[in-house]
C-alpha cells in the first residue's frame, strides 16, 4: 500500500486534505475517487461521494486514517493538520461537546456543498486552502480579493471536489479558474474584519490553544454556558439579568440557566451559537478562553426558576387552578403573540389554552389574552347579540371572531340552541386523518380544507378546535410536518437550483421575486423552506461576475479609444471616456474602483506622453 504512488507532492501548511488528495491523484494519473474508496471503512461508497467534506471536517470512523497515512506516506498528525480535526479534538477532549454534537454543528460554519477559491492563489500556488471553506471568510488574505465559488464564464457553482478542480478548471465549461477576474477589496474596515476571521480560525486550529475558560468544580459540558453568561454580565461579578438581557435574547438566557441548573431544558450553547454570541459581544475567542469566571457569579445565578405554579387559568375549564391536565410543549422553545415571548410553553389538554412565562414580566400567563376575548364573545352571543354587531363593537377581526366562535361551539360554551344550530352536520369520522392530509399539501390549512373538503371557514375552525385535532397539532404533527417539510424542501431546492441554472445560462436578472414568479409560487414560500439565502448568494455572485465582465469589456473599449486618439493626435477628456462606456464617473468609482484608478492613470500617462512629444 505504501508503494502505491511514486510521486508524492509536498503538503502545504494551509492546504485542505481534499486538495492534497486531488494533487496526489493528478501527479500519479490516479482517479481521486479510487483513493477515497480505498480508505472508506463502509461498504457503501455512495455516502462518501455525498459527504466528501468529511475528509476536511471530521474523520469520524468512516475513513481509515492508518491506511490513508500509509497511502500518502505522511503521518496521521500531518493529515489532521490539513483538516478541522485539531479544533474538533480540542472541543471533545476538553469535554464541551460530544462527537455527535460536533458532527452536526461544524457543517453549519463551513461551506460543504461548493468549493471556494482565489484565482491568483491557484495560479501561484496550485492548491485549495482549508480556511477558504469557512462561511464567514470571504476574502483571500494574500491578495485581498473576494473568494469565488462559481466560474465567471458559465456562472456554474464549482462542486466541493471534482477531477477538473485538480487541474484548476471549471467542471462544466473547462475554463481555467486561474484566469478568472477578481474583485479587489478596497475598504480598510472590511479587510481588517476579514483578517480578524483568519486570526480567529488559525487560533482555534492551533493544537495548543484553548476554546473555553477553566472553571474548577463545574462539569465540562456546562463551562461554555456559564462563561457565555458571565461574558455578557462582565465586569459585574454577580448575576444581572437586565444587563445580560441587553446582549442575549431573554428566552435563550432562561433556557441556558435551566440547563446549567440541571432542570428540564435541552439548551446548551452549541459551537456555532458560541461563535455568533462572541461576535455579538465583540469578544475574541482568545479573550473568551482567558476569562476568569468568579465563583460568586455561579452562586448568584437563580436556581429552580421553574417552580411557578403552572395552573390552568381558564375559568370554564374543569382543571381550573390545577395542573392536572397541564402538559409541556416539548418541541418549541417559546410561544410569541404580538411581540411578546412566552418561554416554558405549556397547554391545558382539557381546554387547550396555551400558557407560558412572559419574558417581560416573568409571570405565568395565558398566551395572547384569549380567555378574556372568548368570555366576552360568549357572553354577547348568549345575550342574543349577533356576530356582525359583535365584530363592530369589539373590533375583533372577522377571522379571529370566527375562530373564537368555532371554539365556543366545539366546547359547548354557548346556549344549547346556538350550539345545536351551529354544529356542522355530516362530520368526518376521523378528523385527525383529515388534518393530516391538509398539512401534506402546500398552502394554508384553511385553503386546503376548502379545496379538498369544501369546508367553510366556520366549519374549519369548529373542527380545528376539537380536542383530538388540537392534541395532534401540539404533540404529534411535529414529526409529520418536519418529514413533509424535509421532503418539500428537497423538492423546492432542486427546482430553485434548476431555475437558477437557467437564469445564469440566459443571463437573466436573479432575485427571489423573479425566481418565485418563474416557479409560479410566492417569495414567502421560498423563504419558509430557507431558500432565500441560496437565491441571494446566486444574485450576489451574478452581480460580481457581471461587474468583472463589464470591467474587462470597458477596458477593451477604452484601450481602443486611446489607440485611436493617439493615431489622430487627439486630446482625451474624462467625460469622453465615461460617455464611451455609458456610465457615470460616480458609478465606476463606487462599483469598479480599480477601473477608476486605471482610467486616471491611463489618462495621466497619455497626457504626459503628448506633452513630451510636443516638446520634442
Amino acid at each position: 500500500m505504501s508503494q502505491k504512488f511514486t510521486v508524492r507532492p509536498r503538503m502545504r501548511k494551509v492546504e485542505s486534505l481534499t486538495s492534497y488528495i486531488l494533487r496526489v491523484g493528478t501527479a500519479n494519473y490516479f482517479d481521486y475517487k479510487r483513493i477515497l474508496k480505498m480508505v472508506n471503512t463502509k461498504r457503501n461508497n455512495k455516502d462518501i461521494w455525498r459527504r466528501t467534506f468529511r475528509f476536511d471536517v471530521f474523520v469520524d470512523g468512516r475513513i481509515d486514517m492508518f491506511r490513508l497515512s500509509k497511502l500518502l506516506k505522511i503521518s496521521e498528525y500531518e493529515i489532521q493538520s490539513m483538516t478541522f480535526m485539531p479544533l474538533v479534538n480540542k472541543l471533545i477532549e476538553e469535554g464541551h461537546y460530544t462527537s455527535e454534537q460536533i458532527l452536526i454543528a461544524l457543517p453549519k460554519l463551513i461551506e460543504i456543498n461548493k468549493r471556494y477559491f482565489c484565482p491568483l492563489c491557484l495560479k501561484e500556488q496550485g492548491y485549495y486552502k482549508l480556511l477558504w471553506q469557512v462561511k464567514e471568510i470571504d476574502m483571500c488574505n494574500i491578495h485581498l480579493c473576494r473568494l469565488q465559488s462559481s466560474c465567471q464564464n458559465c456562472m456554474e457553482l464549482q462542486p466541493y471536489i471534482s477531477e477538473n478542480l485538480a487541474i484548476m478548471q471549471c467542471k462544466y465549461c473547462h475554463s481555467k479558474l486561474t484566469t478568472q477576474g477578481i474583485q479587489k477589496i478596497e475598504d480598510e474596515k472590511e479587510i481588517n474584519y476579514q483578517s480578524e476571521k483568519y486570526i480567529k480560525w488559525n487560533y482555534m486550529l492551533n493544537k495548543k490553544s484553548r476554546i473555553a475558560p477553566r472553571i474548577t468544580g463545574v462539569p465540562s459540558d456546562k463551562i461554555i454556558s456559564y462563561s457565555i453568561l458571565y461574558a455578557a454580565n462582565a465586569p459585574e461579578e454577580e448575576y444581572n439579568f437586565r444587563k445580560i438581557k441587553s446582549k442575549i435574547r431573554e428566552d435563550y438566557i432562561h433556557r441556558i440557566i435551566r440547563f446549567v441548573n440541571g432542570e428540564d431544558s435541552p439548551q446548551h450553547v452549541t459551537f456555532p451559537q458560541l461563535i455568533n454570541i462572541l461576535e455579538a459581544l465583540q469578544i475574541s475567542i482568545h479573550d473568551f478562553a482567558q476569562l476568569k469566571v468568579p465563583p460568586i457569579f455561579i452562586r448568584s445565578i437563580p436556581k429552580n426558576q421553574d417552580t411557578r405554579n403552572k395552573h390552568c387559568l381558564t375559568p370554564w375549564c374543569s382543571s381550573y387552578k390545577t395542573n392536572v391536565t397541564m402538559r409541556k410543549i416539548e418541541h418549541i422553545s417559546h410561544l410569541q403573540e404580538k411581540k411578546i415571548r412566552y418561554y416554558n410553553a405549556h397547554v391545558c389538554t382539557n381546554c387547550f389554552m396555551k400558557y407560558g412565562i412572559n419574558a417581560e414580566t416573568e409571570e405565568w400567563q395565558q398566551v395572547g389574552n384569549r380567555i378574556v376575548k372568548i368570555e366576552l364573545v360568549r357572553d354577547l352571543l348568549n345575550f342574543g347579540i349577533n356576530r356582525k354587531q359583535i365584530h363592530r363593537d369589539t373590533k375583533i377581526p372577522e377571522k379571529e371572531l370566527t375562530e373564537i366562535f368555532g371554539y365556543l361551539v366545539q366546547h359547548k360554551l354557548l346556549r344549547s340552541d346556538l350550539c345545536e344550530q351551529y354544529t356542522p352536520t355530516n362530520q368526518p369520522e376521523d378528523l385527525v386523518s383529515v388534518f393530516k392530509q391538509l398539512i401534506n399539501e402546500s398552502g394554508t390549512l384553511f385553503k386546503n380544507a376548502k379545496k379538498m373538503f369544501g369546508m367553510s371557514r366556520s366549519e374549519y375552525f369548529y373542527y380545528f378546535s376539537s380536542k383530538k385535532v388540537q392534541y395532534y397539532f401540539l404533540f404529534e404533527s411535529y414529526e409529520d410536518k418536519k418529514r413533509y417539510k424535509r421532503v418539500s424542501k428537497g423538492i423546492w431546492t432542486d427546482r430553485v437550483l434548476k431555475e437558477l441554472k437557467e437564469f445564469k445560462q440566459k443571463d437573466q436578472e436573479i432575485s427571489i421575486k423573479y425566481i418565485a414568479a418563474s416557479l409560479n409560487c410566492t417569495p414567502e414560500l421560498l423563504g419558509i423552506y430557507g431558500l432565500r439565502e441560496i437565491i441571494d448568494k446566486a444574485r450576489e455572485e451574478q452581480r460580481k461576475c457581471r461587474l468583472s465582465r463589464l470591467e474587462i469589456e470597458y477596458r477593451t473599449k477604452i484601450d481602443r479609444y486611446f489607440d485611436q486618439c493617439e493615431i489622430n493626435n487627439k486630446g482625451i477628456l474624462f467625460k469622453d471616456i465615461y460617455e464611451l462606456i455609458g456610465r457615470r464617473q460616480t458609478y465606476i468609482k463606487e462599483y469598479m474602483p480599480k477601473l477608476s484608478e486605471w482610467i486616471s492613470t491611463q489618462v495621466k500617462n497619455y497626457k504626459n506622453k503628448r506633452h513630451v512629444d510636443k516638446r520634442k
